[in-house]
């Protein structure tokens, strides 16, 4: 897995297993699947998971996320965004 810093860099994104983790702005995108048998690859894959989750939480955490509600958060997001016209109409 290459060096995917969370929340760091809007074009990141990184595979990881069946799951890819997507950098957009003030968050992070979690999609995919995975199944995780007894075998070593899929030891590897949730101890990479498992280590992309801990430095969410740690960016969350430091970023004082424990005292905010979703909806300031979206606000802030959604302050962000400018409007553009449709060039195809």
């Amino acid at each position: 897995m290459s060096a995917f810093k969370p929340f760091q860099n809007d074009s990141q994104s990184v595979g990881l297993g069946e799951f890819t983790l997507e950098n957009q702005g003030e968050q992070v995108n979690l999609y995919g699947s995975a199944t995780f048998t007894l075998d070593k690859q899929s030891l590897a894959t949730a101890r990479q998971l498992q280590d992309v989750l801990s430095q969410i939480i740690a960016y969350l955490e430091a970023h004082q996320a424990q005292t905010l509600e979703k909806s300031a958060t979206q606000q802030q997001q959604a302050s962000h965004v400018d409007e553009v016209n449709n060039p195809f109409l």
